[in-house]
């Protein structure tokens, strides 16, 4: 009997803003403002397993990373709707 369980994700798969500005091609302040902007609306992904935050903030980065970018975290499956946001803001 097979199961169909959710993929669980590690800390790493999520990115933040510098990490998915290099993934995608774009400045980090532009990955950034993507990112606030998506996480203040509380945009949802739909995955097969239902939907899931599309942006969450690292709980123990308190409120910004060293470079001053907040700590927001892109989940993994989000990579079409973030790919859709940035050729919105270009």
């Amino acid at each position: 009997m097979v199961e169909n369980k959710a993929p669980v994700f590690s800390k790493s798969d999520y990115l933040s803003a510098a990490a998915a500005a290099k993934k995608y091609g774009t400045d980090k302040l532009t990955a950034a403002q993507i990112m606030h902007e998506q996480f203040k609306r509380g945009t949802k992904i739909l995955t097969k397993y239902g939907s899931r935050p599309m942006i969450t903030i690292d709980p123990l980065v308190h409120s910004k990373t060293k470079d001053g970018f907040p700590a927001y975290r892109l989940h993994p499956l989000a990579d079409e709707k973030f790919k859709e946001l940035l050729a919105k803001e270009k």
